[in-house]
């Protein structure tokens, strides 16, 4: 408690609480009232034009019109600056209760000593707002005249909670936990803090990303899009997204500079590489080119545009803006006004050659994310395939029938909750070939039941619940059959179905149910279970007995029921391989060219999983069935030892089609004996 000697001092000390806000922006407070002491680089009052990004953004802290306001950038930005400048803003014109958080506990306090301490000494008008005594200003704690308190924090689960005040800064973000003791998001909770305060509340975030991208596909769907990321671009993202322009000062040609834009000299010498750096304008009719002497001039004419606006020929903003309540900034790091381009190359072009000297990808990230302010693909992500990928090696071989090079098909099915995913491949040899290709060439689903409601419509399958539902397997993949390319009438049988025996509860025990019907009916043969193999270093497929009195018990086991398992990331490397071929022998996926309009989410499946840094495989989509329908063909592959096959002297089922008992004329029942020269009960020793 302070003691006043006379009330006239009393009077003197409490003023600055009755005076009315000081009408001024944070940007215009700032130049009237900010002093730096940077000894050794700059000394004098605070300039808006030396960071003429900044001013929008430190305006806006105290707009009515948001409830937050997001900062994406590079280092060397000033990005910690307006929040300093929102400190003095406070202090001096308007007063209100602050929380300002930082990573930890250490960096608080260094932020408070280092960075508000020296706000106070070095900005004499600032300093005076201070309360007086040793209590007003304390390492975590500062206290103004006008009544304001700031706090300085760190994210924990107290710290976020119970707190309210009008304005709330978030420093570093991408380097806080995510998840402050499983509470959430450090954002939503700070911002959470300033809700009573209703259209006076300001939530401030800044920091450079530091999370890599987390779908490798991801194609922007607008302009300022930024990629999928958690962290301050998952923020970024859910506001307006507005992002830093540059005109061009010979032809006005607005764009946005990105490091992506430099030029440098080729050279093994990085430090020369970084010298010889310059930005030429992207329209290609100017060739005019922007150096780091001339950048800062170019940048004091920058200004930020919201997605889903643009630059007329006047250079003039018009069209419609995206709305939110979040206003969200987004500076590539060559704009940074404190950042050397020179430095930004050399530093690029060494963490490349330590990338490709050693594997590690520490350096390359680092420099991607603080200098340029951008976000880090992972370089074994960055050639993963796109749709259009595969859509590009379609074929014209006719819907829904035998190409002239199949030899035996596949059948595999995918149990979804609501569902039977069904895909059948043609397994054969290309011309000249000496190894196996595959041909998709079915896809459908199972998704209506025989049961009937009281209406007459046919309820959902329901795979884990209904047996029922399973027998329509046999009809409708087991016992279907494709017409042959050459137009004799002909039709080719399924070899095999291998069906998904995992997933949601009840799957297991209702298709081990469904194989022992099969069996008593003579078709377990043709119907193999599949299920995911646990260990890592199993072999790619091995057959197994699941017995009731080990895990599968809940399902009824007996260990009369074979299961193939499954190795899957060794299973889905191979497909990777598959699908990365580019001309067909020897593995190669052929897919028909009707499939592009009628069967368009296919590709988007077959590109919906990436390795990720361990070398496992990781859903990236909603959806990824084809993935899976595709390996368990490859599993059934392996386990009917086709790599190994003398295609020359093959088993009965992988003959052509004139003595192969797969292929069959619907006139004429017994042709596929006939063709075969054999018995009946020989010819079902042989496909078994």
């Amino acid at each position: 408690m302070s003691y006043y000697a006379s009330s006239e001092a009393l009077i003197r000390e409490c003023g600055g609480i009755l005076q009315p806000p000081e009408r001024l922006t944070v940007s215009e407070a700032a130049e009237r009232y900010r002093r730096l002491n940077n000894k050794g680089a700059y000394v004098g009052a605070w300039k808006n034009d030396m960071v003429p990004y900044l001013p929008e953004i430190m305006d806006t802290l105290t707009s009515r019109e948001y409830e937050a306001v997001c900062f994406v950038t590079s280092a060397q930005s000033a990005k910690t600056e307006a929040i300093l400048n929102w400190i003095g803003y406070t202090a001096r014109c308007d007063g209100a209760d602050m929380l300002i958080y930082e990573k930890s506990m250490d960096d608080a306090q260094d932020f408070s000593k280092r960075r508000v301490d020296r706000l106070h000494s070095n900005s004499a008008e600032l300093g005076a707002c201070l309360n007086q005594g040793k209590s007003a200003d304390t390492v975590l704690t500062k206290f103004y005249k006008n009544g304001s308190m700031v706090s300085l924090l760190w994210p924990t689960k107290n710290k976020l909670a119970g707190k309210p005040a009008a304005r709330v800064a978030l420093t570093d973000y991408d380097r806080m936990p995510q998840n402050v003791d499983g509470e959430g998001s450090p954002f939503e909770l700070a911002r959470k803090r300033t809700t009573t305060f209703r259209s006076f509340a300001m939530t401030y975030v800044e920091s450079s990303p530091s999370f890599p991208i987390l779908d490798p596909k991801w194609r922007p769907k607008t302009t300022h899009e930024a990629p999928p990321c958690k962290g301050i671009f998952g923020i970024y993202n859910s506001g307006d997204r507005r992002c830093w322009y540059w005109p061009c000062p010979e032809c006005g040609f607005w764009y946005q500079p990105c490091f992506s834009l430099l030029e440098y000299d080729p050279t093994d010498d990085f430090v020369a590489a970084g010298e010889s750096v310059r930005m030429p304008c992207p329209n290609t009719k100017c060739g005019a080119a922007i150096t780091p002497s001339t950048r800062a001039s170019v940048n004091r004419n920058g200004r930020w545009l919201k997605d889903g606006q643009t630059f007329d020929d006047d250079g003039n903003i018009v069209g419609d803006a995206r709305r939110s309540d979040i206003a969200s900034f987004w500076l590539k790091g060559v704009a940074a006004a404190f950042n050397s381009w020179p430095k930004m190359v050399t530093r690029y072009l060494q963490a490349l050659e330590h990338m490709e000297r050693t594997g590690d990808e520490e350096k390359l990230k680092t420099t991607v994310n603080t200098d340029q302010g951008e976000a880090h693909l992972p370089r074994h992500q960055q050639l993963i395939r796109v749709p259009e990928d595969l859509m590009n090696r379609a074929g014209d071989y006719g819907e829904r029938v035998v190409p002239l090079n199949v030899r035996f098909l596949i059948a595999t099915i995918d149990v979804q909750g609501n569902r039977f995913e069904v895909s059948v491949h043609g397994v054969g040899l290309a011309p000249g070939a000496q190894e196996f290709d595959l041909w998709l060439i079915d896809r459908f689903k199972i998704s209506k039941s025989n049961r009937i409601d009281s209406d007459g419509d046919h309820f959902p399958v329901k795979p884990h619940s209904y047996l029922e539902d399973w027998l329509q397997i046999e009809d409708k993949v087991i016992s279907k059959t494709y017409p042959l390319a050459d137009n004799s009438g002909r039709v080719m049988q399924i070899k095999v179905t291998g069906c998904d025996s995992g997933g949601r509860q009840g799957v297991t025990s209702m298709s081990y149910a469904y194989w022992r019907r099969l069996k008593k009916k003579g078709l377990g043969h043709r119907f193999r279970l599949l299920k995911g193999e646990p260990q890592r270093a199993a072999p790619r497929v091995r057959e197994a007995h699941p017995d009731s009195q080990r895990k599968d018990r809940h399902a009824g086991a007996r260990g009369e029921i074979p299961v193939l398992l499954l190795n899957t990331n060794l299973l889905k490397d191979w497909l990777d391989k598959i699908l990365d071929r580019e001309v067909p022998g020897g593995g190669y996926l052929h897919i028909p060219d009707w499939m592009i309009e009628r069967k368009r989410f296919l590709f988007d499946e077959l590109c919906s999983e990436v390795r990720n840094e361990k070398g496992e495989w990781k859903q990236t989509s909603a959806r990824n069935e084809q993935v899976d329908l595709a390996y368990y063909t490859l599993a059934l592959i392996v386990f009917l030892k086709c790599e190994r096959l003398n295609w020359q002297n093959a088993p009965i089922w992988a003959r052509p089609w004139d003595e192969n008992p797969l292929v069959i004329d619907p006139k004429d029942k017994q042709s596929a004996a006939k063709n075969s020269g054999k018995s009946l009960s020989d010819l079902g020793a042989d496909l078994l």
